[in-house]
């Protein structure tokens, strides 16, 4: 898999049953559990990559204009654990996206190429990093239904820029995972999950 998700991998079903535990499953390559407080970054997104990020927001903001509400980095980069071939992994919010997915890819990919092709990428490449730009791109509407990806990013997502839309997002969805005891699992080999209610029982609903 390359490009838009390459290197985050989900298992998203809803609720996932261990024993009775209810869990959603989210995997990561990177094996460290970044260090947060109240869900934001403590440390800083690896100063390596700062000036492709700025570059690439900046492409993405001239281009969208006002369309484009909101922008964050999550993932190792944002963790501040990034390896020499790790993605960049964004989020970005629109007010208006195409429905079909692929048009979205269309949308998106040349500005990616232009960022991935530019001044401050070939710096990094002269110093062994060869990352590549991966941004999923949501609707107001979409995040505001809660997907899977913000659970991890009110840990330690690093929000870029915001008209306030993402940022009232993750603070609701933080209360909320604190009302319901949620917590993050993080194993030795790096993966982790959420366990969303660890009192949960057969039968019982979770909304988030």
């Amino acid at each position: 898999m390359s490009g838009f998700a390459e290197g985050y991998f989900i298992v998203f079903g809803g609720l996932a049953l261990l024993g009775a535990v209810a869990a959603v499953y989210f995997y990561l390559q990177d094996r460290k559990e970044a260090q947060t407080q109240s869900g934001i970054l403590k440390r800083k997104m690896n100063r390596e990559y700062q000036n492709l990020v700025n570059d690439f927001i900046k492409r993405c903001r001239q281009n969208f204009g006002n369309h484009l509400k909101a922008a964050a980095l999550y993932g190792s980069v944002a963790r501040g654990s990034a390896q020499l071939t790790s993605d960049i992994d964004f989020i970005l919010v629109f007010d208006i996206l195409p429905k079909v997915r692929c048009k979205r890819m269309d949308m998106i990919f040349p500005l990616v190429w232009e960022a991935e092709n530019s001044r401050a990428a070939q710096v990094l490449r002269n110093k062994g990093f060869y990352p590549s730009i991966s941004p999923l791109l949501y609707t107001i509407e979409e995040i505001e239904r809660t997907q899977p990806i913000l659970l991890d990013i009110t840990e330690d997502g690093v929000i870029l820029f915001d008209n306030g839309v993402l940022t009232n997002k993750l603070q609701r969805l933080r209360e909320r995972l604190k009302e319901l005891g949620a917590k993050r699992v993080v194993h030795e080999d790096g993966s982790m999950y959420w366990d969303l209610k660890p009192d949960w029982r057969p039968g019982e609903e979770i909304e988030l």
